[in-house]
């Protein structure tokens, strides 16, 4: 793995860490493709991922217009 894919990825636990953005539970590690990733969220709460000003409204526009979210699970957005 290169360098700046390691930065990153310690650049991404620090903001999942320290972000008012996320809630205490979202910033448990999460698992991605059956390997556990610190960068990523739990998957019961991958919504996190959107910015909470538009979290519900997206996810309803997704769901009516029936678009299926990247590696998303259960209609919901990935953890990733």
């Amino acid at each position: 793995m290169g360098k700046f894919l390691e930065v990153e990825k310690q650049r991404q636990v620090t903001l999942k860490i320290r972000s008012l953005f996320f809630s205490d539970v979202a910033r448990a590690d999460g698992t991605y493709k059956d390997k556990p990733r610190p960068f990523c969220l739990p998957s019961e709460r991958a919504d996190e991922n959107l910015f909470s000003e538009i979290r519900q409204s997206s996810m309803a526009y997704f769901a009516a217009q029936e678009i299926k979210w990247h590696d998303g699970r259960d209609e919901r957005p990935s953890n990733h």
